[in-house]
């Protein structure tokens, strides 16, 4: 019997070569379906472990104060009369209750902001005043003195099942018939790993 010949791998021609390389790759098809899988899979598990909504608040009362300010007629070179600069301000005040669903996370408030939303639709954003601005608001303006209290600060720690009930006061440089014309007043309460809790104005406000 002949002996086969030994094959010479130092001239293996191009075309085994790419026979070769064909048959080792795997089937497009199947790789395109595991890929898939693992999508669906890793994507089905962010979606359980995203953070829940486990917080729920109140408006309990709610107020607003316009604040008109004009500037002295000074006298100019001349005896002409400056016309005076005139600053119209609204002060929203809320008092709210921040409850924490959740049966053993505790909620950290990381901060209180509010969103008003135009006539027009444009928006301005701001943060609650700060304790000792609120002291002073409320030290100057003596007919909103039965609205006070302690205000929500930030880094409550909130229990869970338990809730803080507290003050935000927010203002705005729009007119009273700018904020009676508005499409929409939101206040949001961030919290640490968690989506914020949204609170809307109470209707006819």
């Amino acid at each position: 019997m002949a002996n086969k010949p030994e094959l010479d791998r130092a001239h293996v021609s191009m075309s085994e070569e790419m026979d070769s390389a064909r048959w080792s790759l795997p089937p497009i098809i199947p790789v395109l379906v595991a890929l898939v899988v693992i999508a669906v899979i890793v994507g089905s598990y962010a979606y359980r472990q995203r953070p829940g909504i486990i917080s729920t608040g109140t408006v309990d009362a709610f107020r607003t104060f316009p604040v008109h300010t004009e500037s002295a007629r000074m006298p100019q070179p001349g005896g002409m009369v400056a016309t005076p600069e005139v600053y119209d301000q609204m002060l929203v005040m809320a008092h709210v209750t921040i409850k924490n669903a959740s049966p053993k996370q505790t909620l950290y408030i990381k901060s209180v902001d509010a969103k008003l939303t135009n006539a027009d639709g444009t928006e301005m954003t701001t943060t609650q005043a700060a304790k000792s601005d609120q002291d002073q608001l409320f030290g100057y303006y003596k007919q909103l003195a039965d609205f006070q209290m302690q205000p929500i600060s930030l880094e409550t720690r909130i229990l869970p099942g338990q809730s803080v009930t507290g003050m935000t006061v927010f203002s705005f440089g729009i007119t009273t018939d700018a904020w009676k014309s508005r499409k929409d007043f939101t206040i949001s309460i961030s919290f640490y790993d968690q989506n914020p809790l949204v609170l809307h104005a109470p209707a006819g406000s």
